[in-house]
């Protein structure tokens, strides 16, 4: 836990809609159409085995999961709005602008998008990428 004064985040697990956990990883970048990658876990919920290894989307262990692509559809449509709106707040309140975004997101069992965290991105007039 942290110490007075020291920052700490809390983040609670959000179970998602349907019968795997899944993350749905979007990217927005300036000059090229938007396109979301579908990270899903090859387990459902209900599979015997470890809580953690059924309950979460992970591309970090080979073979646990799959991961689709989608450059158009409801994935695309649904959570661009969320990045637009970060980068409108980033930019009015920092003066920073991104040629490049990635956020990851997932929709709870109240059908309501999350995001998850910010995976990446590129800022505008860099060479870095972060």
């Amino acid at each position: 836990m942290a110490s007075k004064g020291e920052t700490a985040v809390l983040q609670r697990y959000i179970k998602s809609k349907g019968p795997k956990a899944y993350i749905c990883r979007t990217i927005w970048k300036k000059n090229a159409n938007p396109i979301s990658w579908i990270i899903t876990n090859k387990l459902s919920y209900n599979d015997p085995g470890d809580f953690t290894n059924r309950c979460i989307a992970s591309s970090s262990k080979k073979f646990s999961c799959n991961i689709t692509p989608c450059t158009g559809g409801r994935f695309v449509t649904e959570t661009l709005p969320y990045v637009m709106n970060l980068l409108s707040y980033l930019r009015n309140t920092y003066n920073v602008d991104f040629d490049e975004i990635g956020c990851d997101f997932t929709k709870g069992l109240d059908d309501k998008w999350y995001f998850l965290n910010l995976r990446g991105f590129v800022l505008s007039n860099s060479i870095t990428k972060v």
